[in-house]
């Protein structure tokens, strides 16, 4: 092999080597990409009005009047207000509370009357 061989072998083996860099980078970026889009597809759970006055212990008229004044941040479904699990801790976290998913409401949540207390 003659140097002029060598030297064109040379050039195209590192021009190779450089796109292979350039595909790795790539590709790595685009993993990075993807676990991002996973984390932010990330499905959070939704509470209804009445579900989230028992878990925090309030009306469900103090509830609403809680998000229609932005206190909670909330979506709508429709024109049903929903309440992200995470805004909810968030609202909870500012007034120093946690979420009490085992309410020990006295009321029976569709008949309003009080359950009968053991003795």
């Amino acid at each position: 092999m003659t140097q002029e061989a060598l030297d064109i072998f040379m050039s195209e083996l590192r021009d190779t080597i450089q796109y292979q860099q350039k595909t790795i980078l790539e590709l790595t970026n685009e993993v990075k990409d993807l676990k991002a889009s996973i984390h932010k597809n990330h499905i959070e759970a939704l509470y209804t009005v009445p579900e989230v006055a028992r878990m925090i212990k309030l009306s469900e008229r103090q509830v609403r009047k809680l998000c229609t004044e932005d206190v909670i941040e909330h979506v709508l479904v429709g024109s049903q207000i929903r309440i992200p699990s995470s805004k909810l801790q968030a609202y909870l976290d500012i007034r120093g509370e946690k979420i009490n998913h085992r309410s020990t409401d006295k009321y029976h949540p569709r008949t309003k009357k009080r359950k009968a207390m053991s003795p």
